[in-house]
């Protein structure tokens, strides 16, 4: 291991001396990394508060889904364009590089959970739902995958690449193959209309249908509010009570906080973890 990270150090300073980063690729990578920690973290940390209170596990998906991208966007997206300029320790950097395929492999592996999820609720509403045992099962295959392919990615095997490659091509494909037939599905269900009746006489028993009920229920209102107006002011309802008062401002303040203390301790980390090293050594992520 140590020698594999000699010699990544080795080549990206060697890269680094010869072919200078533009400008502008930098700059990119900046405000990409920054745009995604702001969006990111705070609108994963309020799936994550709001999916955690739902007991059931059918929303273990979309959990799990928000939680791994609150991570990505919280540590791996910020540290990468100072990875990119070589600014960190080769154990950061494979440790980063592994975290980074975990957390993408699991992405996409809830992803395509949550397709297969939609795609049998909506186009085979009456096949047997999936029990609590499969779900847990389902995810806990994900994460034994996903962390399989981290722990390959940070003891940097060459096939690794290509793996993630394919993984990601046929999980796309996969998504993109049930999302369209969820979409041909609606409409040909939307296309299926009754069709109308050619006899007037059903159209004019309604019509008096509706005439007759419209007279009931102005006779019933008209006889409420006679009586309320006999009760007097005595039956006005009371203000509410200081929970009901307080309950709604009181979740979202916590909310707000929450999300605020998620939000700085990205920032916290990044700081921690790159203004502490002592000498900065340029590291390539992956040999070529």
């Amino acid at each position: 291991m140590e020698e594999t990270t000699a010699s990544y150090t080795t080549e990206a300073a060697q890269q680094a001396a010869t072919n200078p980063m533009p400008p502008w690729i930098l700059i990119m990578t900046l405000v990409v990394a920054s745009a995604v920690m702001l969006i990111g973290v705070p609108g994963n940390a309020t799936i994550v508060l709001i999916y955690s209170r739902k007991r059931r596990l059918n929303s273990a998906f979309i959990l799990i889904l928000a939680i791994v991208d609150l991570i990505a966007s919280a540590i791996t997206v910020p540290s990468f364009p100072f990875i990119l300029l070589g600014l960190a320790r080769p154990v950061y950097a494979a440790f980063w590089w592994g975290t980074s395929i975990f957390l993408i492999t699991l992405s996409i592996w809830m992803l395509n959970c949550i397709a297969i999820a939609y795609h049998r609720a909506i186009c085979r509403p009456l096949a047997t739902k999936w029990s609590d045992e499969m779900i847990a099962g389902i995810v806990s295959t994900g994460m034994a995958w996903s962390l399989t392919l981290g722990i390959l990615a940070w003891i940097g095997l060459p096939i690794m690449t290509p793996m993630t490659m394919w993984y990601v091509i046929i999980s796309l494909a996969l998504m993109a193959v049930l999302y369209s037939h969820i979409v041909i599905f609606l409409r040909k269900r939307k296309r299926i209309t009754v069709a109308p009746s050619s006899s007037k006489v059903p159209v004019q028993d309604a019509s008096a249908l509706s005439t007759a009920a419209s007279s009931d229920c102005s006779r019933a209102v008209s006889h409420l509010s006679h009586a309320a107006s006999n009760q007097g002011s005595s039956s006005t309802a009371p203000p509410p009570g200081p929970r009901g008062t307080r309950s709604a401002s009181g979740k979202s303040a916590r909310m707000l906080a929450m999300v605020w203390s998620l939000s700085s301790d990205t920032c916290y980390v990044n700081m921690l973890m790159f203004g502490l090293l002592e000498h900065p050594t340029p590291v390539l992520i992956q040999k070529k």
